[in-house]
């Protein structure tokens, strides 16, 4: 008997042990629970070298810094935290970036690559970009943060603020910035959507310069072919341009995004410049040559002028250059331009095609120097 109650009571033991093991104790229960609960967030921000820099060479700086940080480690729980904590950093990051840029160059103290490589992860963490040039920081932009509490708590115009802020940072830099267009042409697609399903968003505003510029750097292309010579020919961006530093690009990339966004209003622009975009035929010794312009607009302003491409585009109209003309008078006008070409026959055609639909479509002869471009004459169709 004493024998059976025994084996009964190691049994229950063994049970007991066993529930132990599988199920997890009340604290520690509680502990999980609490470590989930804790923003993974905060356990990134371990700062050392930038917070210290900041201590020695600025320290009137330092209670922004702290007080930002201070916000980068607090648990996210509404869209109003999140967006003091953005706008916190958006106005830390200049102040940043003459600092920790300042003691990078400044000859007088020894900075290696190595101190240089610590900024650089320290500030990515707390949502800062290095933006490159020739392998050297050169300025500081945005990078991602928060990107699970910017799902959970924003509105959508501003979830896509943010993503256009985040892609345009990305496509900053280089050595010649215009020779990759896949970051604009990311760019473009965000400006699209925030276009297309918040056009009067506040936030839109804030974004439609750069979503002009990024439109520019990918799509007023033109190429340019050597007289004389069998050479292949090369792509430049903006103006008349034909130096190749900053100016030189490629259409690399065009394929790819109208193939991966046949509905995008950007595909058929693109699809239409591949068959016929502007060119200049020119002797590389000769310091200015004549070329003949395709307008239709006449602004006072840049933004205009980039406005109405946009409105062309959306109407399925390839105009995608922004020209600015220098007047007899030094006075700068801004033409939207359908085509230009060193050659008035090909002008013609063009313009033959563009006034079909815009009768007030105009030739203009221009002389330029590869870059400044200035006013000759109108010429009739």
């Amino acid at each position: 008997m004493k024998k059976l109650l025994f084996l009964l009571a190691l049994s229950f033991a063994l049970i007991a042990c066993n529930n132990t093991e599988n199920n997890p104790s009340e604290q520690e229960t509680k502990e999980e629970n609490k470590s989930e609960a804790t923003p993974k967030h905060i356990e990134r921000v371990s700062l050392e070298v930038v917070p210290k820099i900041i201590e020695e060479n600025a320290p009137k700086l330092k209670p922004q810094f702290d007080a930002y940080i201070n916000s980068i480690n607090t648990e996210i729980t509404s869209f109003d935290q999140l967006l003091s904590i953005y706008n916190q950093r958006d106005s830390l990051i200049l102040e940043l970036e003459k600092v920790l840029l300042g003691y990078y160059y400044n000859e007088e103290i020894d900075s290696s690559e190595s101190t240089w490589s610590a900024i650089d992860e320290e500030i990515g963490k707390i949502g800062i970009n290095s933006i490159y040039a020739e392998g050297m920081p050169q300025v500081f932009d945005v990078a991602p943060m928060f990107e699970e509490e910017l799902n959970k708590f924003a509105p959508e115009d501003y979830k896509i603020y943010i993503e256009f802020k985040n892609a345009y940072s990305e496509s900053m830099g280089g050595e010649y910035p215009y020779l990759d267009i896949t970051g604009y042409l990311k760019n473009i697609l965000i400006g699209e959507k925030m276009d297309l399903n918040f056009k009067d968003s506040k936030y839109y505003e804030l974004i439609k310069e750069d979503f002009y510029l990024s439109i520019a750097s990918c799509l007023d292309i033109h190429k340019v072919v050597s007289s004389g010579k069998n050479e292949e020919p090369s792509f430049f961006n903006g103006q008349l341009n034909t130096e190749f530093y900053p100016f030189a690009t490629t259409c690399d990339g065009w394929e790819e995004f109208t193939t991966d966004n046949p509905n995008s209003i950007f595909t058929p622009i693109i699809q239409k410049l591949s068959e016929n975009m502007s060119s200049l035929t020119i002797n590389h010794n000769q310091n200015k040559f004549k070329a003949f312009m395709v307008v239709l607009d006449k602004t006072d302003s840049d933004n205009k002028c980039n406005e109405l491409i946009l409105n062309y585009i959306k109407d399925g109209v390839d105009v995608v250059h922004n020209i600015q003309l220098l007047k007899e008078n030094d006075e700068v006008e801004y033409y939207t331009c359908y085509r230009f070409f060193t050659e008035k026959k090909k002008a013609k055609a063009a313009y033959k095609k563009i006034s079909e639909k815009y009768p007030n479509a105009e030739i203009i002869k221009v002389e330029t120097d590869g870059y400044q471009v200035s006013f000759l004459k109108k010429i009739k169709g």
